[in-house]
């Protein structure tokens, strides 16, 4: 199983790759399948958007992706720093090494 997402989690840099929960009804993979998505996040640290940017080259995937991204809260900005949504690429893994 896929680690755990905390509830809220700071910006994460846009190297590396996050994890999101397998697809249950999806067949076992036997190679990491990622996708790269742009999430919209508020001054409050809620995501109001997010799109594909770059496919799996599987809708089943890609559609895991952007639920599990859209669920996500971000820390919020302190008061000096806020201003009007900003958008952070994310990249996703799904690895059949994290179940």
């Amino acid at each position: 199983m896929a680690p755990a997402l905390a509830t809220t989690i700071t910006v994460p840099p846009p190297w590396g790759y996050h994890y999101c929960a397998y697809p249950k009804d999806k067949a076992i993979v036997r190679r990491p399948v990622d996708t790269t998505l742009m999430a919209t996040i508020t001054a409050s640290g809620r995501v109001t958007r997010v799109s594909l940017l770059s496919s799996s080259g599987d809708t089943v995937f890609d559609r895991a992706a952007v639920a599990c991204v859209a669920k996500w809260r971000y820390a919020p900005l302190p008061a000096k720093e806020r201003r009007a949504p900003r958008e952070q690429m994310v990249r996703i893994r799904f690895s059949p090494n994290a179940l």
